[in-house]
């Protein structure tokens, strides 16, 4: 009898887990949804530091190439200097920033000699570390190909090289590598005999399920620490639109790479998949944009053209959109017709304007409900996307995890409670994380 009302009792907790989720999800975009200031928790908008300012002048001069263009505002000059010094570092663009410099020096006020050996100090660090990097991409696509596993590197080394001209001006954390999904297995081995270690532990059932709903493995070298992941997709399934992996092989291209011929992604996809990676996170990365409008500055009419068409395609107009909007209002940069319609659509500038305000530079963690996930299903423009995004973000909401096991230890008969506890826990955890508390204001440094 006992054990029938647990039964019971474990059902109408899953309905009432349910329901409350549906019920929670459905306030919050609602709450989101009014003018900023009667929930500053859920609207704040973070005001751009000088530091910011400062380092977006620097990225925009970079980008624009153009004699003169370097002229950095005199009245950022006086930014926190460890302040910017940390944003640089965030960033990886002490590289950029110190080109823009030495070619107009004296256009850069915001660059005391302290600050200059601190970046040149940044800048050295950064070049042996991609030249770490880059001989590890080189070994394992020899050995990859070698085996006759075919493989696209993408990000990382190989666009440094093609888009700024020197693999060095570009940060990266990891190597990526995109091989068929036939020949995963195969690959994954080739690199265990070469040194690297998976970072999961799965058995052949769990691997299958892991293969059939993610997009990589990531591996770690045991002695140099080097991190690679191994693809066989670029965008997760949740995320609705995507970019097909038929598609990415068959318009992949040529290019010469450290006296290596090496597969790179086709231009223009290349640009959509650029594009729907920093939306994905929600585009905080100052320097994804720089990216973007190298690429894009590459083009020729025919593959911008090829861009727009890709884009409205595949679900991805309005993630496109907003990166040209972001490259006008932030870089100064417009790109030419065809990218200029994507950006017409208004909710493209409306997610703009607040990526600007909200987003760009943001260091909080990205969380299951909240602004977070109306601003991605915003993204959307096709209902069909919205839908697998929407459902995965419900997911997150309600299915358990290490932290909520840490957070409060329930025992055996009880652990049916979780999906309940969850939404709690991780509610408090993102209002603790909120702009507008102290710790966060302490942590961006200069003033506003």
């Amino acid at each position: 009898m006992g054990l029938l009302h647990v039964e019971r009792a474990r059902r109408g907790t899953a309905y009432i887990s349910c329901c409350m989720t549906f019920a929670l999800s459905f306030v919050l975009c609602k709450l989101i949804a009014v003018p900023r200031g009667i929930f500053p928790i859920l609207r704040s908008s973070v005001a751009t530091t000088k530091s910011e300012q400062l380092l977006c002048a620097y990225a925009a001069a970079y980008v624009s190439r153009r004699e003169g263009a370097a002229r950095v505002p005199g009245m950022l000059a006086r930014a926190h200097e460890p302040a910017f010094l940390q944003l640089v570092h965030d960033e990886g663009m002490a590289p950029v920033v110190l080109s823009v410099y030495n070619r107009n020096p004296d256009s850069c006020p915001g660059l005391p000699v302290t600050t200059r050996a601190a970046l040149r100090e940044q800048k050295e660090s950064q070049h042996m570390e991609c030249l770490r990097f880059t001989g590890t991409l080189v070994e394992v696509v020899r050995a990859l190909e070698a085996e006759g596993i075919a493989t696209i590197p993408f990000k990382g080394p190989t666009f440094a090289h093609a888009y700024y001209g020197d693999i060095g001006r570009r940060s990266f954390g990891d190597l990526d590598l995109l091989v068929p999904r036939e020949q995963l297995r195969r690959a994954k081995r080739v690199l265990i005999e070469r040194g690297f270690c998976p970072q999961l532990d799965l058995s052949p059932e769990e691997e299958q399920a892991y293969i059939d709903q993610r997009l990589a493995y990531a591996f770690l070298h045991a002695e140099e620490g080097t991190p690679v992941e191994l693809h066989w997709s670029v965008l997760p399934l949740h995320n609705g639109s995507t970019l097909p992996s038929e598609l990415l092989w068959q318009r992949h291209r040529w290019a010469a790479f450290q006296g290596e011929r090496v597969r790179s992604l086709d231009p223009a996809l290349y640009a959509v998949y650029l594009c729907a990676h920093a939306a994905k996170h929600r585009w905080a990365k100052l320097k994804w944009l720089v990216d973007i409008a190298l690429l894009i500055q590459s083009l020729s009419p025919a593959e911008r053209q090829d861009v727009a068409e890709l884009a409205r395609a595949l679900g991805f107009a309005r993630i496109v959109g907003t990166g040209v909007r972001l490259l006008r209002d932030v870089m100064g940069v417009s790109p030419a017709h065809p990218l200029q319609d994507l950006e017409r659509d208004p909710r493209a500038r409306e997610l703009a304007t607040e990526v600007q305000q909200r987003w760009l530079f943001d260091k909080l963690g990205e969380g299951p409900f909240g602004p977070t996930t109306h601003f991605h299903l915003r993204e959307r423009e096709r209902l069909r996307d919205r839908i697998p995004f929407a459902l995965h973000s419900l997911r997150l909401l309600v299915q358990p995890s290490e932290k909520d096991q840490a957070f409060i230890e329930l025992p055996e008969r009880l652990k049916f409670l979780y999906p309940l506890i969850r939404p709690i826990r991780v509610a408090g955890e993102r209002l603790r994380k909120s702009p507008s508390s102290k710790n966060y204001s302490e942590r961006r440094g200069d003033g506003r």
